[in-house]
């Protein structure tokens, strides 16, 4: 996007053979890691040297509902907070809101009975951040 101060971007492929069995009844924990990058300032300078980028990591869980599409969970110190309404039931695809030390944006994830990976962004006039996470079924 020309003329913005800054690009930041998370990527992944994978084989639709990759992916595994849905799940479409009950519910399970799943448990694994994110890393984002936070940027603050941005939007107030073009000058990237005024700017505070900071790195952040750390373990989560989350437990999604399959036949309803819930999901709820969060890092064990709060930072990082997953949730989304039990709309309606989804096959492997999910997308929902996130926020990072109060900081809103959204989650997009692919999963399967044993895995998740998604992103995570969000943006407002002070701070943008992305990132991503993986999981893998837990209790």
């Amino acid at each position: 996007m020309a003329g913005d101060p800054a690009e930041l971007a998370i990527t992944g492929t994978f084989n639709e053979d990759q992916l595994g069995d849905i799940l479409v009844a009950g519910s399970a924990q799943f448990v694994g890691v994110y890393g984002l990058v936070l940027v603050e300032g941005a939007q107030q300078s073009p000058n990237p040297a005024s700017w505070t980028v900071t790195e952040h990591e750390g373990d989560f869980a989350v437990r999604v509902n399959f036949e309803d599409g819930a999901v709820e969970g969060g890092s064990s110190d709060d930072r990082l907070v997953f949730s989304r309404s039990g709309e309606d039931a989804f096959g492997g695809d999910c997308r929902g809101e996130v926020t990072f030390d109060g900081k809103a944006g959204e989650f997009g994830a692919q999963m399967d009975i044993d895995d998740i990976i998604g992103t995570l962004s969000g943006d407002s006039d002070t701070y943008f951040y992305a990132g991503g996470f993986a999981t893998n079924a837990g209790d």
